[in-house]
């Protein structure tokens, strides 16, 4: 009885399971390691730092020059996202690993969702008339 009830769940149900097992991973780790961390993590740290030390001291010229005129080898949503967050609960350590959490949930719910529309058979071609969902493409991202 119980598994009839959650079988039309069970996607969102190992979706949620694996951002959980992830996401304890990335706290223990994030938690015992005390070594720099390495380039990339580094660059995205410091530029959602950069972007946060300007807005916080209301610097908005300071901010546009960043902005608009730094060279930065990434995209910006991430670390202006970043530092909306360290704007509203601080910088810290544990800012930082949330806003890692909210970005891997992010990273999973998206490719989900993306593999869903490219590769779940069409309701008419599925045996039972549903949409079958294949959640383990969502992980290959997390795991790269």
């Amino acid at each position: 009885m119980i598994t009839s009830r959650l079988r039309p769940h069970l996607d969102k149900l190992l979706l949620f399971a694996i951002f959980a097992v992830l996401s304890a991973s990335t706290i223990a780790w994030s938690l015992r390691d005390r070594t720099p961390p390495p380039w990339d993590p580094s660059d995205h740290l410091r530029y959602a730092y950069d972007y946060y030390r300007l807005l916080a001291h209301a610097d908005f010229a300071g901010f546009a020059r960043e902005f608009f005129s730094a060279h930065h080898y990434y995209a910006p949503f991430i670390h202006l996202f970043s530092a909306i967050v360290f704007l509203l609960f601080g910088a810290s350590r544990l800012t930082g690993i949330g806003v890692n959490l909210l970005s891997l949930a992010a990273m999973l719910w998206a490719v989900t969702s993306i593999s869903r529309q490219l590769y779940a058979p069409a309701p008419s071609e599925s045996p039972d008339g549903k949409q079958a969902t294949p959640v383990a493409l969502g992980v290959l991202p997390a795991l790269i």
